[in-house]
């Protein structure tokens, strides 16, 4: 036997922890499919769910996948209560992040309490000011999946050098952004809580910036793009002209299926005409408003029940045109 073939029947399996924040479908399913994929190949996986108050749509796709996928094993993180005595932010979504972050220093005993020792943790990039400190003590690498584009990924990680540069650069910001890779950046299209010099602005100095400066610490960042989609994006964050101190990054794009759990009953479709059918995705609006929404849309169509996972149906020859609310891995999809 040759000493390659020892080494692949023999040498244990890497262990990869996921650590996803969980605050949306459409972060969920990067770390979905990467894990699925990294499974499939002998890579020992285990998935840390977080329990926040969640939608149907995200429940069923949980639950889904976890159903298809027996070889993953699956950990509830207790997530601690937040004082919000302390802090004048009351943004939801702020506060279960740093619910969050303030739950982590829980992930060393939780860590030590497996089986096998980790090999390297993946996380997003809103836990990565938190978790560098935490994964260096525990001399485990990390690495964030980026759920955005790798333009606004750019724009994030230039934040720093921008800021450096021109402390005001957003308050008094008169013209457009030059960034990297990216050229310029019309001032309609920055958020406008950047722009603003009042304490809303907690997103940028709070949340972005204390993230980004923890980037040089991540060993490496998984892009949900692919290189021919944002070629010259990723090639000023290979080449190092965002900045040098950042991590390697990996286009991986939407990596397959890999049994998500979907339900893909599309025999209406294969009714339809080809590319006679527009398929509309408002996952939010359909939580909002319910059946008075579903009863109109079902006199003019079909209505898919949720976890019905989009790749599935956008592949079918029926479809003409896909409508969604602009969530980064719907364009990746529709690519």
């Amino acid at each position: 036997m040759e000493m390659s073939d020892s080494v692949v029947n023999y040498a244990k399996p890497v262990h990869i922890l996921f650590l996803p924040s969980g605050l949306g479908v459409g972060q969920m399913v990067p770390f979905f499919r990467l894990a699925s994929m990294l499974a499939s190949h002998r890579c020992r996986i285990t998935f840390i769910t977080m329990p926040l108050e969640i939608s149907t749509t995200k429940s069923i796709l949980i639950n889904n996948f976890f159903a298809n996928h027996p070889e993953i094993n699956r950990l509830d993180f207790q997530i601690l209560p937040l004082n919000t005595s302390t802090s004048s932010i009351n943004d939801p979504f702020i506060m279960q992040i740093d619910a969050i972050s303030n739950s982590l220093h829980q992930l060393g005993p939780l860590v030590s309490s497996l089986d096998e020792p980790v090999s390297a943790i993946v996380s997003d990039f809103i836990l990565a000011s938190s978790l560098t400190q935490i994964a260096n003590n525990l001399n485990i690498p990390l690495y964030n999946i980026s759920t955005t584009s790798a333009k606004f990924y750019s724009t994030v990680a230039y934040l720093p050098v921008l800021l450096s540069e021109d402390p005001d650069a957003f308050k008094y910001c008169s013209g457009n952004l030059e960034i990297p890779g990216i050229g310029s950046v019309l001032k309609s299209s920055i958020p406008r809580t950047w722009l603003d010099d009042s304490p809303s602005n907690y997103v940028l100095k709070d949340y972005l910036l204390p993230n980004t400066r923890a980037l040089p610490q991540v060993t490496g960042v998984f892009l949900n793009t692919f290189d021919w989609f944002e070629p010259e994006t990723i090639a000023s964050l290979d080449d190092g002209r965002i900045t040098s101190s950042l991590p390697l990054v990996f286009p991986v794009g939407p990596v397959g299926n890999y049994n998500l759990g979907e339900d893909n009953q599309c025999s209406w479709l294969d009714e339809q005409p080809a590319e006679s059918v527009v398929y509309v995705n408002f996952e939010e609006l359909l939580e909002l408003f319910g059946n008075t929404v579903l009863v109109e849309m079902a006199k003019k169509g079909k209505i898919m029940k949720p976890g019905d996972y989009e790749a599935a149906i956008m592949v079918h020859l029926a479809i003409g045109l896909f409508v969604n609310q602009c969530e980064w891995d719907s364009v990746m999809n529709a690519a």
